[in-house]
Parts: C-alpha cells; sequence; structure tokens
C-alpha cells in the first residue's frame, strides 16, 4: 500500500503544476515537472518531485540554477526533520531510480542515463545540524558551503544540494519557499514582504500563498499555533489556558497572523492523556 501524501508536499505539487505559481517557485519554462515517481523494485520507494530540464543549452537563473537534465527534490517540513538516516534513504532511493531508468533505456534500446545528469535537491525548513556536521566532517574541504542556506557535496557522481529555508536570505527570489519558514524567520519575512506590499502590489500573489497554505490546516497548524499568546503566560495561567474548551475558543477566534509558532512547550508539560485529549480537541 503506498503511503499518503503528507499536504506539503500535495501544496507544492499542485502550485508547480500551475504556471501563474510555478516560478514563484523558481520554476522556469525550461523545466518540466515529471508525475509523481513510485518505484517498485526490492521494496517500494515514493520520491516527491522529479524536474526534468528541458533544454540543456538554456541556462536557468535563480534557486536551482544548478540543474541538471533530471533533478530529484525532497522537501522536509519543520516537524519532519532531515536526520543522517533519512539522507541515506534519498541517496539510496536515487540510485534505484537510476538503476530503473536505464534498465528501461536497456529495454527501450534508448539513451542510457549517466549519474552526473542527475542532482538530489532536498529542501528542508529547519537547519539539519547532524547531517550538515557529519558532511562536513567526512567531506572536509569537498563539502561547499555556498551560504543562505545551500549546501553542496557530490555523492558517486550525483551532486547533492540541501536548501535550509530558515537561512534563506528574505529576497524576492526566495519568498514562495519562504512561505513554510518558522519562527524569527517567518516573522522577519512576513514584516518585509508587507512592507513590499504597500509598495508594489504584485507582492500580494505571496500573501496569496500564505493564506492557502494555513487554511491547508498542515503540520504547522497543529502543533504551531498558541505560544506566542501562551509563552509569556505564568506556568499556573499556562495549565488553566490549555484546557480543551479554552483552546478550542482561542482558535476560532485567533487571527491567521498569530499562527505561526509552536505549542509542543506546552503539550509537553502534560501527560500523554492529556495531550492525546488536547490534540483530538484541535
Amino acid at each position: 500500500m503506498k503511503r499518503k501524501r503528507v499536504e506539503y508536499q500535495k501544496y507544492i505539487r499542485t502550485k508547480l503544476e500551475q504556471k501563474h505559481y510555478r516560478w514563484l517557485f523558481g520554476m522556469t519554462d525550461n523545466i518540466t515537472l515529471v508525475g509523481e515517481e513510485d518505484l517498485v523494485l526490492q521494496r517500494e520507494f515514493r520520491i516527491d518531485f522529479v524536474l526534468q530540464k528541458i533544454c540543456a543549452t538554456i541556462p536557468i537563473i535563480g534557486i536551482f540554477s544548478h540543474f541538471k537534465h533530471y533533478n530529484i527534490l525532497e522537501f522536509k517540513s519543520y516537524n519532519d526533520l532531515l536526520t543522517p538516516v533519512l539522507l541515506t534513504k534519498y541517496i539510496g532511493q536515487v540510485f534505484w531510480w537510476l538503476y530503473a531508468k536505464r534498465q528501461d533505456a536497456k529495454e527501450n534500446k534508448s539513451v542510457d542515463i549517466r549519474g552526473d545528469e542527475v542532482t538530489l535537491n532536498i529542501v528542508t525548513v529547519g537547519r539539519p545540524r547532524n547531517v550538515i556536521n557529519e558532511l562536513d566532517e567526512l567531506l572536509d574541504r569537498q563539502f561547499i558551503r555556498h551560504g543562505g542556506g545551500h549546501y553542496q557535496c557530490n555523492v558517486m557522481g550525483v551532486e547533492l544540494h540541501i536548501f535550509v529555508i530558515n537561512e534563506f536570505p528574505i529576497e524576492r527570489e526566495y519568498y514562495a519557499w519562504l512561505i513554510f519558514s518558522e519562527g524569527k524567520q517567518y516573522e522577519k519575512y512576513k514584516e518585509k514582504l508587507a512592507q513590499e506590499i504597500r509598495e508594489d502590489e504584485r507582492c500580494q500573489i505571496y500573501l496569496e500563498l500564505i493564506t492557502e497554505l494555513e487554511k491547508e490546516g498542515s503540520e504547522k497548524m497543529a502543533y504551531e499555533i498558541l505560544r506566542k499568546i501562551l509563552r509569556e503566560m505564568p506556568l499556573e495561567q499556562q495549565q488553566k489556558a490549555v484546557s480543551p474548551d479554552i483552546l478550542k475558543s482561542i482558535l476560532s477566534e485567533m487571527p491567521i497572523e498569530q499562527k505561526q509558532e509552536t505549542i509542543r512547550d506546552v503539550l509537553s508539560q502534560m501527560s500523554k492523556e492529556e495531550r492525546q485529549k488536547v490534540i483530538e480537541q484541535l
């Protein structure tokens, strides 16, 4: 049975399929989104996105200027941290994908795919410290820190690029991806976006993306809602404030712009039974 696609991947795919939005995410007319890749070999793998560069001679400007002919992209949300184990899985998937494509090329007597024609791109919201530290220690100078949340290395001929959204510069080129950012980075982004909207109405499209994403009720809406209100309360008041009935009331009245922080710290003070009861009420 195939695993259910989480909301963020569905949301991103929907936007990449719409010409009106895809360029905001760095997808030019020279990049085409291939259908979802499900690999059934010795075990099942699911690849988030396969992006194909149409014309090799036309350069791509922007965040994905390094794209080659085939580009695999995986997205990791704030609550789904990239770990060394997951990185190993993603690297393994790339080579299984290459194997499957080479088998197809052999059967169809078509042109084979070389490893140096493929890139693996992992876009993650939070900084994967353990992954970065291990790659840095293992590869030393071969592990490239481009700055602005972009890290690169080579794995058996395949380029690996890691993009950390919470480290992206708050610049127009990154605005679409910054809608997934968290904490102080998200607040700074929204503040600058509000200012730019007053100066340029075209920036309104990014506010539309933010509103749509928050209405999706994705992961951040389950856990990352009340901290902004509760963090300055005394502990006794916090315990009173997190009853299911009061939580439900607060959520129904809270404006969208306040729903950015996390309530994990509050939930951690509860027993497992209390925590489950609160989550069910949300």
